[in-house]
């Protein structure tokens, strides 16, 4: 029995003098758990507050902002006192905590629009803090969206070329695609083509195209050339090259042997809408057909919704509205969540001739598809419809509607982006009706309300053009131009086609 004491107590001091159990080698375990505390914390704050309506949120983004801050700080003060070679594991989680605290608190400034805070958050992360690549790209292009948004334009401009060359091709380590980088190059080109600037579009559009070639020609059938190849797809058709959109969605069927019904369609619009070709559009509405079967409730009833409208620009009203008839017979449900069948169907009367008909269906579709695009867009034309008829009465009788139903569709669809769409539309009366002050306040509001949608931002835009060609008020119209430049901050994460 003395023996076996004597052995433990033996084993015990050697523990002890290796350090395997002494308290201070738990120094970086300590501090690490001690930082995990404060940033759950904060995290359960932050949770919090997205569980109460947005006007109660206040005091809990504080708190959680407060606890994102307090967690940067302890583990930016620890990091500087621990040793990584010594704590190897808690020195790295004691990174990976710096770096998500820092993007969490980033995050919450910047939605307070706390902009050169995020810029002074991220300058001292990345200068500070050993991060790993994907951790420094993602800080880097925070940056450029904080710096951007501060309307420091050039700034930003600086960190998206480097972050481009220096984390090229923007692929992550199991070769996906990284298309919060991967976009940047279209994202540059997309805000100064907004802005109005040639020069810089012209720049920008070669460099765009220039990066997303290169990708193509670099890594030859990858994941991201195919992305490469969508991406000029969507430059071009930005830039209008139907011809050269059409030869990048065809490289992208190309790949594989998988076929894409979608993109099929796609190439038929451009030969139907852009291009006037509409038998080779048709052929190819008719290959789709022949493609996905009579079964499919999405792509077939779309197809032949195609090939319906190309019939009536080619004059055969009877025939596309044949189709259409047979399309609401058939497939009833996709009829009725598409307002622009039934505008189809009031339009193939109104090109034949039969006005009285043609008014019944777009009264249908009013009253049919109440807060649609499409009824919203009828009271419009139809009141432009009898002005030029030179009935008065009627036309100012259906502004009047118009405007009703704008604010009866804002109040029910209030904060949604069909409250945008009909103020879109009021304004749109209101500059017809020779109102242009009230239309650019109106497009100026939307903004305000809906500022990080391409609703708000294709609004201001709008409200620029008034201010300049109608107003003659060029030092407002600037400088709503320059703060659309700073709202266009947000970098797509997904590709489309």
């Amino acid at each position: 029995m003395m023996d076996n004491r004597r052995i433990l107590i033996a084993m015990l001091t050697l523990l002890l003098s290796t350090g395997l159990l002494s308290c201070s080698d738990n120094q970086g375990m300590n501090q690490r758990y001690e930082a995990e505390r404060l940033y759950q914390n904060a995290e359960r704050q932050l949770r919090v507050a997205r569980d109460h309506p947005p006007e109660a949120r206040g005091q809990f983004v504080a708190a959680a902002a407060s606890g994102f801050d307090q967690t940067l700080t302890y583990t930016l003060e620890s990091l500087k006192n621990l040793d990584s070679l010594r704590y190897p594991v808690a020195y790295r989680e004691m990174t990976y905590l710096a770096f998500q605290s820092a993007s969490r608190l980033t995050q919450l400034h910047f939605s307070a629009r706390h902009f050169d805070t995020c810029i002074s958050i991220l300058n001292n992360l990345v200068a500070t803090v050993p991060l790993h690549q994907s951790q420094i790209m993602t800080s880097t292009l925070n940056l450029g969206q904080a710096l951007q948004a501060s309307g420091a334009w050039d700034a930003a401009v600086t960190v998206y070329d480097s972050a481009v060359q220096e984390f090229y091709p923007p692929v992550d380590d199991s070769g996906q695609v990284v298309f919060s980088l991967f976009n940047v190059p279209l994202h540059m080109f997309t805000v100064v083509e907004s802005l109005g600037d040639s020069a810089a579009t012209r720049e920008r559009y070669d460099q765009a195209e220039e990066f997303y070639s290169g990708l193509i020609e670099g890594f030859p059938r990858s994941r991201v050339a195919t992305a490469a190849h969508a991406a000029l797809a969507r430059l071009y058709d930005n830039t209008g090259q139907w011809e050269k959109v059409i030869v990048q969605l065809e490289a992208i069927q190309g790949y594989g042997s998988e076929q894409h019904p979608e993109i099929r369609l796609r190439i038929g619009d451009i030969y139907a809408l852009e291009l006037d070709q509409p038998e080779r559009a048709l052929t190819i509405y008719n290959e789709v057909l022949d493609l996905v079967g009579a079964e499919d409730s999405l792509r077939t009833p779309m197809a032949l919704f195609k090939i319906a409208l190309v019939r009536l620009e080619q004059g055969k009203y009877v025939e596309g509205r044949e189709i259409l008839i047979d399309l609401k017979r058939k497939h009833e449900s996709f009829y009725a969540m598409m307002p622009s069948a039934q505008f189809a169907m009031a339009r193939s009367f109104e090109l034949q001739g039969k006005w009285n008909r043609a008014e019944t269906e777009y009264k249908y579709l009013i009253e049919k598809y109440r807060g649609s695009d499409e009824a919203m867009s009828t009271y419009m034309y139809l009141a432009d419809r009898f002005r030029e008829q030179g009935r008065a009465e009627q036309a100012n009788r259906w502004y009047r509607l118009a405007e009703e139903h704008y604010d009866q569709m804002a109040v029910r669809g209030s904060g949604s982006m069909m409250e945008a769409q009909a103020l879109v539309y009021k304004a749109d009366l209101y500059n017809r009706r020779e109102k242009p002050a009230q239309s650019a306040e109106i497009l100026v509001s939307i903004f305000e309300k809906f500022p990080n949608t391409d609703a708000g931002r294709q609004a201001l835009l709008k409200a620029s053009a008034i201010y300049r060609t109608r107003l003659g008020d060029t030092e407002k119209a600037d400088q709503l131009l320059e703060q659309l430049r700073t709202a266009l901050v947000q970098i797509e994460n997904d590709w489309e086609i």
